[in-house]
């Protein structure tokens, strides 16, 4: 499109450049605030799970598993209260 235009090839090539670099800049600038929480949240998700099979190892009755069936909302807003 910017040869149509008139613009030369060199002009273009560094344009390109120029525009790919900044697009890969902000995406790792706005990429890495998001990393911690979600590692955090990973984490205790998975203590969690480790309690919970621990707790119900050999057991199959509804009462044992129940506390898997809660909303995953709390997991966010402990995640949340925690990065605070």
């Amino acid at each position: 499109m910017l040869r149509a235009l008139g613009f030369q090839r060199q002009m273009v090539s560094w344009i390109f450049l120029i525009e790919s670099s900044f697009v890969a800049l902000l995406g790792i600038g706005w990429g890495r605030p998001g990393v911690d929480p979600a590692a955090q949240m990973i984490t205790e998700m998975a203590a969690e799970i480790r309690a919970l099979l621990s707790r119900c190892r050999g057991r199959r009755s509804f009462s044992c598993w129940s506390g898997v069936l809660h909303d995953p909302a709390d997991h966010l807003a402990a995640a949340v209260q925690a990065s605070q």
